[in-house]
């Protein structure tokens, strides 16, 4: 009797449909494709896979849907996306994919409130990319834990987290496409850090490290994360800084909202809108704050985002609270 052999289906995806992929991904981020045609390109990418019968393609295509989705907010469909792409790639064993999408659903569940769920596929993330040696997804992973610490509230972790991953960082390729943005990340969460600690003069370092980054990198979000950071870092300050940069926080706020209105990236828009309305209310501006506010309660509402609606509504009612 002759042992016939199986060949398994290969984990990763076709070198010519990942670099597609790839390449469609690093032209929304860049500004150059908009994001209706980037949506329509992918699922044309994913009937492609599926009329090939190759699970690995239809994995990395499902991947690159649920990337788009959550760059437009759009979390639940986001969600369903990297579910799929989860179930394929781990059904075909590929650690390094299923790393990533874990990754990926952290962020997604960050924003809808689940700061449980979301620091347990950080957490995952990072020990898989650990043993794989898989040091960027290590390094997003720590970064965007540290993120949602700073959102709640827990500073001192945010402030480790954040050190770690400016520490990771400086050995990853700069060459690597995916390594400016990163670092520029790192800065501009940095000076939230240090704002929030109230160590403002570093904050306005990091915020001011990331500007000149965003600008020179040329990456359209990372440019407004960049922009609304420094309008926050601003509005924490007493004394004004004086040097290369504005010191007027509005340029900084209407910069941001107006890249990320461009982008399509709504979620990014109102959460710039919630930065912007806090430093209206703060400087006795509260109608316009309002405003803002309400504009910014609609987005999340609409993109199932929990904890920043959750947020907002907290700010209305302390913006339209009678005072004396």
């Amino acid at each position: 009797m002759v042992a016939t052999q199986i060949s398994l289906p290969d984990p990763e995806p076709t070198p010519e449909f990942n670099q597609r992929c790839t390449d469609l991904l690093r032209y929304l981020d860049a500004g150059e494709l908009p994001f209706e045609e980037a949506i329509l390109h992918a699922h044309a990418l994913n009937q492609e896979a599926i009329d090939s019968r190759c699970p690995a393609d239809e994995a990395r295509a499902q991947h690159v849907l649920g990337y788009l989705q959550s760059y437009r907010g759009n979390l639940s469909s986001s969600m369903r996306h990297y579910e799929r792409a989860h179930a394929l790639f781990s059904r075909l064993g590929n650690k390094r994919r299923l790393a990533v999408i874990n990754l990926n659903q952290g962020e997604n569940s960050r924003p809808k409130g689940d700061f449980s769920r979301a620091r347990e596929l950080y957490h995952q993330a990072y020990q898989a990319a650990s043993e794989l040696q898989f040091l960027m997804v290590q390094t997003v992973a720590i970064t965007n834990e540290g993120q949602m610490l700073l959102t709640m509230g827990k500073h001192q972790e945010a402030l480790s987290s954040l050190l770690e991953a400016q520490e990771l960082s400086k050995h990853l390729e700069m060459d690597d496409h995916q390594t400016p943005p990163l670092v520029c990340e790192i800065h501009h969460v940095l000076a939230l850090i240090y704002k929030a600690l109230n160590r403002l003069d570093e904050a306005w370092k990091e915020a001011r490290a990331a500007l000149r980054m965003a600008q020179d990198i040329r990456h359209p979000l990372q440019i407004g994360l960049a922009q609304r950071a420094a309008g926050e870092v601003l509005v924490a300050m007493d004394r004004l800084p004086v040097g290369e940069f504005s010191n007027n926080a509005d340029e900084y706020f209407q910069v941001a909202t107006d890249i990320f209105r461009e982008m399509g990236a709504e979620g990014e828009m109102g959460r710039t809108m919630f930065s912007h309305s806090k430093s209206l209310a703060r400087r006795g501006k509260r109608m316009t704050a309002a405003r803002k506010l309400q504009q910014a309660m609609i987005i999340f509402t609409k993109l199932g985002m929990v904890d920043d609606a959750a947020r907002t509504a907290d700010l209305q009612l302390e913006v339209l609270r009678p005072r004396g």
